[in-house]
């Protein structure tokens, strides 16, 4: 097994950024960490975090997010160490690379079905067509309310779009009942943990588990899996 350097990761309220006052008038602060790698050492906004008062209302507030965090860096760092050339490897960009990284695979989901869903939706002639004209990035509506909506509002819509992308949404729908979207809970699926094969054996397990027999509906997760965090991997270069 390769050894690693040490990778020591600390949190911190950034006091140089007041992003308003509680409701005790008391000032609210980011939460930021600081990464500590072979002598380099860099400062990083948290993905996930709020705006405290106290590293502990970190701990009241959003239990188990400075440890989900924490992993989720020092399992990036010793991925990317342990690719070809790894030994090199430094913090520089790694700012970047976590932002990437740490996305939930159920939201990297949710923007390429989202993607693909306004395509069909604005190639529809008329006007209202605008009443669905949502970003991708919008998280107050998800994918498959998306999809209803305009299954409701265009007449044919499901028989009208691709039929490949039918299957995605049907295959998004199995995933869903092993790994609901995210909010507050910190033990969610990463891009990272399906880049470095992580993943695929716990979602083997899972769907072996929840359903009676296993079927072509797992290839198919795994290639809309694929599909998504390939489009996010594109973006980000």
């Amino acid at each position: 097994m390769k050894k690693f350097s040490k990778i020591t990761i600390k949190f911190y309220l950034n006091e140089n950024i007041v992003a308003g006052s509680d409701q005790d008038n008391r000032p609210l602060y980011p939460l930021y960490i600081l990464i500590i790698y072979k002598r380099g050492n860099t400062k990083i906004k948290s993905n996930y975090g709020l705006f405290y008062t106290s590293l502990d209302e970190v701990n009241s507030l959003s239990p188990g997010l400075m440890a989900f965090e924490e992993k989720s860096i020092t399992k990036l760092i010793e991925y990317e160490a342990s690719q070809e050339g790894g030994e090199d490897f430094t913090l520089q960009g790694i700012r970047e690379k976590y932002s990437v990284y740490s996305t939930s695979i159920s939201s990297a989901i949710e923007k390429y079905l989202k993607t693909r869903l306004k395509k069909e939706i604005m190639s529809i002639k008329g006007d209202m067509k605008t009443v669905l004209k949502l970003e991708p990035d919008d998280a107050f509506v998800k994918a498959m309310t998306l999809y209803q909506a305009a299954q409701q509002l265009f007449e044919g819509f499901t028989d009208s779009i691709p039929a490949d992308l039918v299957t995605e949404l049907k295959a998004y729908e199995k995933y869903l009942l092993l790994y609901p979207r995210p909010h507050f809970k910190y033990d969610f699926p990463t891009v990272l943990d399906w880049v470095n094969g992580e993943f695929r054996t716990k979602l083997d397990q899972g769907y072996e588990n929840a359903f009676s027999k296993k079927d072509k509906d797992l290839k198919s997760i795994y290639l809309l899996i694929e599909k998504a965090i390939n489009m996010i991997l594109k973006e980000a270069n």
